[in-house]
């Protein structure tokens, strides 16, 4: 009888062991399969990497690395390591395994199946994968964080360039504009003097290249003053570029355009269109000057640019565009100078050959017209650029033409010009002079308004410099202004932040000079606001 009841007993707690073991085995299973749930579907890539084999890869890492089919996978991770970077993950691998050591995060470049580039993050800690040491690898992809990381750089580079190039224009335009205005003046007398006409010429056209190369830094850095923008046809602009350049190109470069009919118009700036396109061309032409031969292809169109387009370009709106295409049959560029290509000062051309500001410039334009740009590029094909620019619902309004002010327009008046350096003041009084007005001068804005205050002096307009000390060119037509409501007021500036000609016109300034001006533009400018000051006068 006691036999039997130890016999039950035994029985009973061997069923309550298997009980227990069953009931752990389940635990472990639902376990297992909670964590392999979580591992296949994590949002990262999962890898277990060990002796540089790949042991273990979940759903998303395959995804990551486009690999349709898991028995596709290389055994070698290293195989999917960009070789640049080899090096980096070698090292963090090894600290991971033999020293225990690991980098929290680092980054490198991983080459898919297809052989594209991703950029991703690495997380790796050390565990054991059946009893040996290994590398659990968390990996996540972050191409489109490391593009807005490159553009947010990228634009506080540029934002620094630009507070550098702003602070030293308005001294730079000054110097600009005494030379250019002394060139000009001594031309008007040299006409038979024909060695030192020719020096001053020189001098002239050297002060003028000098003037477009700080309004192409201005533009590069986006530091550029506001422009006046109006509906135009970009294919007219495109014409005219193309006579230029077909008088001006190597004869051994074809030249090909192709402009659709009925394109749309465009807000834009008619000079730094044109300036765009003779920057992308010198570009092609540069690009093709060791080829015997080579196309250099122009082409416009109508088109319209889904959200499945567009997803790769941040900050930019599905609908109607123009497409500008510049391509040539040049040396083409690899992947790395692409990256670089729009970077202020950057330039793959010999030492004398190129500043860097051109496709800085261009980039600069584009943008300020909400346009954007493309390139396609591989060495020794060609490249591609695809500049696209927001087409107007409405092509209504007429393109203005434009004026010739090359000559000096003649006239008579009473003139004060404020200016707080000597030499553009007496340079501004031998200008206005040749011109035929009589003109007074003053070096401060203190010194202005006495002639206002005590009222003994004739004044038909005055112009004055924004930036002076102690009473600015604004601060100045404000006073004037209240004393003497109608007078017509002209500011010059050679650069400001401050003010724009938008806001000088709302304080009663009648025209707006960017610094440096020659001649004839000033000579034009001050005759056309006397007119329109007399004209309102009378009604």
């Amino acid at each position: 009888m006691k036999d039997s009841s130890k016999k039950n007993i035994n029985e009973s707690e061997n069923i309550s062991n298997y009980e227990i073991l069953l009931e752990k085995y389940n635990n472990l299973v639902r376990s297992e399969r909670k964590y392999r749930l979580l591992v296949e579907n994590g949002g990262d890539g999962i890898v277990v990497v060990q002796d540089d084999k790949v042991r273990f890869v979940n759903k998303e890492m395959l995804a990551l690395l486009r690999i349709d089919d898991k028995s596709l996978a290389a055994e070698n991770f290293f195989d999917y390591v960009h070789p640049d970077d080899v090096d980096d993950v070698m090292i963090n691998h090894e600290n991971n395994i033999l020293l225990q050591q690991r980098d929290e995060h680092y980054r490198i470049r991983a080459v898919r199946n297809d052989k594209t580039i991703v950029w991703v993050e690495i997380k790796s800690v050390a565990v054991e994968w059946e009893g040996r040491p290994a590398s659990l690898a968390f990996i996540r992809d972050i191409e489109k964080q490391k593009r807005i990381e490159d553009e947010l750089r990228q634009a506080q580079k540029m934002e620094a360039i630009g507070t550098l190039a702003g602070g030293i224009t308005h001294d730079f335009n000054n110097i600009l504009t005494s030379i250019l205005g002394s060139a000009e003046l001594a031309l008007l007398d040299l006409d038979n003097k024909k060695e030192i006409k020719d020096a001053f010429e020189l001098i002239f056209e050297s002060g003028n290249r000098a003037k477009d190369l700080v309004a192409q830094i201005l533009t590069a850095t986006r530091k550029a003053q506001s422009v006046k923008v109006k509906p135009i046809n970009v294919g007219t602009i495109v014409k005219e570029a193309l006579k230029l350049i077909r008088s001006t190109f190597p004869k051994n470069i074809k030249i090909v355009d192709k402009i659709d009919d009925n394109l749309q118009k465009i807000n834009a700036d008619p000079t730094q269109i044109h300036q765009i396109i003779l920057n992308l061309c010198t570009n092609a032409v540069h690009a093709m000057e060791n080829f015997d031969t080579g196309v250099l292809e122009i082409h416009l169109e109508n088109i319209s640019l889904n959200s499945e387009f567009i997803d790769r370009f941040n900050n930019v709106e599905p609908g109607d565009y123009i497409r500008l295409t510049i391509s040539d049959t040049g040396h083409g560029m690899d992947s790395e100078t692409q990256e670089r290509i729009f970077d202020p000062y950057f330039t793959t051309k010999e030492q004398g050959k190129g500043t860097g500001f051109g496709l800085a410039t261009t980039i600069g334009i584009v943008r300020s017209h909400n346009g954007f740009i493309d390139v396609e590029s591989e060495p020794l094909k060609g490249s591609s650029f695809f500049i696209y620019f927001p087409a107007l619902v409405c092509n209504s309004g007429e393109e203005e033409k434009p004026v010739n002010t090359k000559k000096i327009a003649k006239g008579k008046g009473n003139i004060l010009f404020v200016d707080d350096e000597q030499e553009i003041v007496n340079l501004g009084q031998r200008m206005l002079t040749n011109a035929g007005y009589s003109v007074i001068t003053a070096m401060s804005g203190k010194d202005a308004l006495g002639y206002f205050k005590v009222g003994q002096v004739k004044i038909d307009l005055m112009i004055t410099d924004m930036a002076m000390p102690g009473m600015t060119g604004k601060k100045l037509t404000r006073k004037v202004l209240k004393i003497k409501p109608d007078l017509p007021v002209i500011l010059c500036t050679g650069y400001s932040e401050a003010i724009d000609e938008e806001k000088a016109k709302e304080i009663g300034v009648m025209e707006y000079i960017r610094k440096p001006y020659e001649l004839s533009t000033l000579s034009f400018i001050v005759k056309k606001t006397l007119e329109k000051a007399c004209h309102k006068q009378i009604l």
